[in-house]
């Protein structure tokens, strides 16, 4: 009896050691999967554009939380809600917040994919999560490439 006290014990305090490390990893893996879900929505928004010969937006509305993608029919290079096919909310897990990015701003919420595979504007999205790491999204103009990269590293 005594022997499966000790083990259980040793086993409880084992675990108790190893849980922040797994919460700390599941936050950044959120982050890291966020950061992946937009880029390849990005990346996606600008395929389509070129496969159909048709622009693209890309809007995100960063108090929410959310993004959609719209297929720009009329070719206005904005978002008009109600009258365009667009797909989303796209929504980000909870802890993940998404703004505007310092470094290089966009100057809209939304990004234009043009046929030819450019985009309207350049800029990026910072995604940060509850321990304060960042990482960022980045829409190079005017060919369209998309790039994610560390901002900062939080501190422990």
């Amino acid at each position: 009896m005594v022997e499966l006290t000790v083990t259980l014990v040793v086993v409880g305090l084992v675990l108790a050691a190893t849980i922040p490390s797994f919460s700390s990893s599941l936050i950044a893996h959120r982050l890291d999967g966020s950061a992946d879900a937009i880029s390849s929505d990005l990346r996606l928004v600008r395929a389509r554009a070129v496969a159909e010969n048709t622009s693209y937006i890309l809007a995100w509305y960063p108090s929410l939380g959310w993004y959609y993608t719209i297929r720009d029919e009329n070719g206005n290079g904005q978002p008009d809600w109600g009258s365009e096919p667009y797909q989303g909310p796209y929504k980000f897990p909870k802890g993940i917040t998404l703004r505007n990015s310092t470094k290089n701003p966009f100057a809209t919420n939304w990004l234009v994919f043009f046929p030819n595979g450019s985009t309207n504007v350049g800029g990026g999205v910072e995604l940060k999560d509850t321990k304060g790491r960042k990482l960022e999204v980045t829409v190079l103009q005017p060919s369209g490439a998309v790039h994610v990269s560390k901002t900062e590293t939080a501190q422990s």
